[in-house]
């Protein structure tokens, strides 16, 4: 067996780690890997870009997806897995995560909204305050629900394709929390 030498093993790793970089994008000074895992898939950014409210930046929001579509509706409806990446760019309390998250799900779960009540205020439940550069994952899986992790390692749990649906309408429905937002998401080009 042939020893490797110092040398290519050093220029090895820099041309993996420069290869890693080259499969990121960045926004606002969030670096987004261009490929995430769940499970057995492997998701591909499809777009991101920056929520703004009342021209104040929030955070950097990102779709993940297995086929890249510039389709809202395709996305909520397709069966198959998904994600979407939140990283904070500013301090947020608990209640204004809670009331923006609540006011664009009940503006996009409709009448669908009583039976999705429950387990939106399950959801709420597990939202916490958060500080700049922090994150939440919020991953739908056939079979599984949405399962929701954070920067802490928390994680939660709610099943339904309905609730999956509604929840990614928050930042794709019809009514989406910011449609800027929306557009970004559904590009293959970075914004923000």
């Amino acid at each position: 067996m042939q020893k490797l030498r110092p040398g290519f093993v050093l220029a090895a790793c820099m041309a993996l780690a420069l290869a890693g970089r080259a499969h990121a994008r960045e926004i606002e000074g969030v670096t987004l890997p261009e490929r995430v895992n769940v499970g057995p898939s492997t998701l591909t950014l499809n777009g991101a870009g920056v929520r703004t409210k009342m021209w104040v930046k929030a955070y950097v929001g990102a779709l993940y997806l297995k086929a890249p579509t510039s389709d809202a509706n395709a996305v909520i409806a397709a069966e198959e897995p998904k994600r979407i990446v939140l990283v904070l760019l500013r301090d947020l309390s608990k209640d204004q995560m809670t009331s923006s998250f609540r006011e664009a799900f009940e503006a996009n779960a409709g009448p669908r909204m009583p039976a999705l009540r429950d387990r939106m205020a399950r959801f709420e439940g597990f939202l916490q305050s958060g500080h700049r550069g922090d994150w939440m994952a919020i991953t739908y899986r056939p079979g599984h629900g949405v399962t929701v992790v954070n920067k802490a390692g928390n994680s939660i749990v709610i099943p339904g394709k309905d609730f999956a649906d509604a929840l990614f309408s928050v930042w794709l429905g019809s009514r989406p929390a910011d449609s800027g937002l929306k557009k970004a998401m559904l590009s293959t080009r970075p914004t923000g």
